[in-house]
């Protein structure tokens, strides 16, 4: 430290200076007790960093300022106002110092004010007026570095008192961000797209009457997608937090921005789906209900286009996954004909294709006995012909196009779309999702299981109601199921394993299914293990004949795997933890055996010598009046001891 503070006042050569800003940043952050008694001479060394001539130095030494203003704030109070004091006062009087090359000392108290509007809000509170005034003084600064601080730390400056602001500052403020998008977009844009969002959220309302420049504004940015990706996505993170901020009163420009994000988005004709895309989507329905439909529709038909085209189906064939109901579902299917890319599950099922397995609608053990057995086939493979089943073998996805199938299938697996009374989702995610679960890439994987089982989970409940449909959602559950068990990938799997929700229960506790599922009770893998019980353990409610037998066997042995008590084993831990899961998950599993369970647990634990966790058990069977015999019947006669006691009550 002391070195540090040595190359800062000595050293004539900014790689030193750097050098020891890094060091006290590190110091600050991984040491602060030890660094605390070094913070008053940190303070007043850390300025000539501040205002040295190089950006980068600046900029560093705010990060280490940072770090110590994180430790000032845990000291007490007196001492952590006057280190604000001293930094406050030092900052104030570089903004007010004449020099000839004024930009160093400016921006270096530019950022030194930003650190004490981040972290000393209450103190700055006290001095708002002066240090609003003291920033904004500089907007007229010819340097772009100053323009480009000021402008960050105007949103600051709002959330520090935004009804103050509002009266005072904001109209100012918010010519003056879009006169820096007007004049110099190439130098200011995401900083300034950024402030506007900021800005909104930190105030609120008060900008409604700014909103129409400001939507102008961030629907310019997204019609440079062609041109400039940074400034499209830096329009839709400003779009997101607008969303955020003004709520219902941006409803009016909605259908504007959402045809101007989906005109150059999808398929070849432009840019691919992006993360902020839809997350500047999601905000917009979230505070803007009525328009929910609308973006679904476009939403989904986007990345329907993605989709079909990563995985070599004709760009054609992505309106085939928006048939509706009644004439223009027929109309649909009668316009794609015998060798339709894939027909509607309603009208194979219903016999309306000849030669289909699907003639007519039997059970669902029937019907998926005529897929194939193959599990790296899919439903599309299954439905497509061998043209164009080899055509797809043959376009793969590349490496190159990963990412944008990627934010296509997480979006499906995040996004909202219940309640779509026109789209066929189960034909959608049948066509589009599923050949995904066959890929090499672990992430797309991943992405698809998740995908299938929220658009299942979004399906109008009328429609999955139906007999036809249900034979299909059966399908596709049983080739996640399969995934669930045979990706080699562990965290996959497990993700397979959370994606099975409550409402699927109705699918999932079939027989097919379930015999896909045991398995997994060995997986290698603790916490799929664990999941594994919880899931099985919510079956056993829809059919306990078939999944009590296996997790019985299961409680068996992981009671003889605690017997075999050794030392400490890291087995027998987690025989422990699968039994406390198993315990909590499946208590009518458990009721019979209770008295057996105590005195094996009981015994161990006396062997350990922990016996002041016996109350585990009881704990699970509180609400039954045998609790207390169960656990007396299974403690020694000899006094317990005081932990045992408060462990078992």
């Amino acid at each position: 430290v002391r070195g540090a503070f040595r190359w800062l006042a000595d050293s004539k050569t900014a790689e030193r200076r750097l050098a020891a800003v890094l060091l006290l940043r590190e110091f600050a952050r991984n040491t602060p007790t030890l660094f605390n008694i070094h913070v008053q001479k940190f303070l007043k060394h850390i300025w000539v960093a501040l205002f040295d001539r190089a950006v980068n130095v600046r900029l560093r030494a705010s990060e280490a300022l940072s770090a110590c203003m994180e430790d000032i704030g845990k000291r007490k109070s007196r001492w952590r106002q006057q280190c604000y004091r001293s930094i406050y006062a030092e900052a104030r009087a570089g903004l007010m110092a004449m020099t000839a090359n004024p930009t160093p000392k400016l921006h270096g108290s530019l950022l030194a004010l930003g650190e004490l509007l981040d972290k000393a809000k209450e103190y700055m509170a006290g001095n708002y007026l002066e240090c609003s005034e003291l920033i904004l003084g500089t907007m007229r600064s010819k340097s772009t570095t100053i323009r480009y601080s000021v402008t960050q730390l105007i949103p600051r400056l709002a959330s520090i008192s935004p009804l103050r602001f509002s009266r005072q500052y904001l109209r100012n403020t918010i010519d003056y961000i879009v006169e820096d998008l007007r004049k110099f977009p190439s130098r200011s844009t995401t900083t300034s797209y950024v402030a506007l969002g900021e800005l909104a959220m930190a105030v609120g309302r008060a900008t409604v009457p700014y909103l129409d420049t400001i939507v102008d504004l961030v629907i310019k940015g997204l019609q440079q997608r062609h041109k400039s990706n940074v400034v499209f996505e830096s329009a839709l993170v400003s779009l997101s937090m607008l969303a955020r901020a003004e709520g219902v009163d941006l409803e009016e420009w909605t259908d504007e921005i959402v045809e101007t994000m989906f005109s150059h988005t999808g398929g070849s004709s432009g840019g691919e789906l992006s993360r902020p895309m839809v997350d500047a989507l999601a905000n917009l329905v979230d505070n803007s209900p009525s328009k929910l439909t609308r973006v679904q529709d476009r939403l989904l038909a986007s990345l329907a286009s993605t989709l079909s085209t990563k995985t070599g189906l004709e760009k054609s064939s992505s309106t085939t996954f928006f048939a509706v109901g009644g004439k223009d579902k027929d109309a649909a299917d009668a316009k794609l004909g015998d060798n339709a890319i894939y027909a509607s599950p309603a009208l194979m099922l219903n016999g309306g294709m000849k030669n289909s397995p699907f003639a007519h609608p039997v059970s669902p053990v029937s019907v998926l006995a005529a897929l194939p057995s193959n599990p790296a086939q899919s439903i599309s493979a299954f439905s497509l012909g061998p043209a164009m089943v080899s055509a797809q073998g043959s376009t793969a996805a590349k490496d190159s196009t990963l990412p944008a199938v990627v934010v296509a299938l997480q979006t499906l697996g995040t996004f909202d779309f219940r309640n779509l009374k026109e789209i066929n989702l189960l034909r959608f995610a049948s066509t589009g999702v599923l050949p995904y679960l066959s890929k090499e890439s672990g992430v797309l994987r991943r992405s698809a299981g998740v995908a299938l089982c929220k658009l299942i989970l979004s399906m109008p409940e009328g429609i999955a109601k139906r007999r036809n449909t249900a034979c299909i959602i059966f399908d596709i559950l049983k080739r996640v199921a399969t995934v669930a068990i045979s990706d080699p990938v562990p965290s996959i799997r497990l993700a397979m394993l959370r994606s099975f929700k409550e409402p699927l229960d109705k699918y999932l506790c079939q027989v097919e299914i379930l015999e896909i599922l045991f398995p997994t009770l060995n997986d290698e893998v603790l916490e799929n293990r664990r999941q594994a019980i919880r899931l099985l353990s919510r079956l056993a409610k829809h059919n306990p004949a078939y999944v009590l037998p296996p997790l019985r066997k299961v409680l068996m042995q992981l009671l003889a795997e605690i017997q075999q008590f050794q030392g400490d084993s890291m087995e027998q831990e987690e025989s422990a933890l699968l039994l406390g899961q198993l315990l909590a998950s499946c208590p009518t599993l458990v009721k019979p055996y209770v008295v057996p369970i105590a005195n094996i647990l009981v015994n161990q634990l006396q062997a350990m010598g922990l016996e002041g966790r016996q109350g585990g058990l009881a704990k699970r069977h509180r609400r039954r009046g045998d609790e207390r015999h169960h656990v007396s019947s299974a403690s020694p006669s000899s006094a317990p001891s005081p932990s045992a006691a408060a462990a078992a009550a």
